[in-house]
């Protein structure tokens, strides 16, 4: 964990609680955390991984080659290089990450 990213948690004004469980999820998977573009970006042996975002009616996990995850239950939305998968709440987040 980062204590220098505590901060985009704390005073995050929607989906605090959902992203800080997502925090906790991902860094259980032994990724680096770092700040890049301003949000909490997830590193694995220097390349990116994810980044966490919030947005006005959801937060996303945005994975960097989302695009050659396996999705058979159609959980993500694809766009350009990345994907986002959408947390609509706190009790779907463990059934959407795990």
């Amino acid at each position: 964990m980062n204590p220098q990213l505590d901060h985009f948690f704390q005073n995050a004004k929607q989906w605090k609680r959902e992203m800080e469980e997502l925090r906790e999820i991902v860094l259980n998977c032994n990724l680096n955390e770092e700040e890049k573009w301003g949000v909490p970006c997830y590193t694995f042996s220097k390349g990116n991984i994810l980044i966490i975002h919030g947005f006005k009616e959801y937060c996303a996990l945005n994975f960097f080659k989302g695009a050659l995850l396996q999705d058979a239950e159609r959980t993500t939305w694809t766009y350009e290089n990345g994907v986002i998968t959408t947390i609509s709440g706190t009790a779907n987040v463990l059934n959407t990450v795990v």
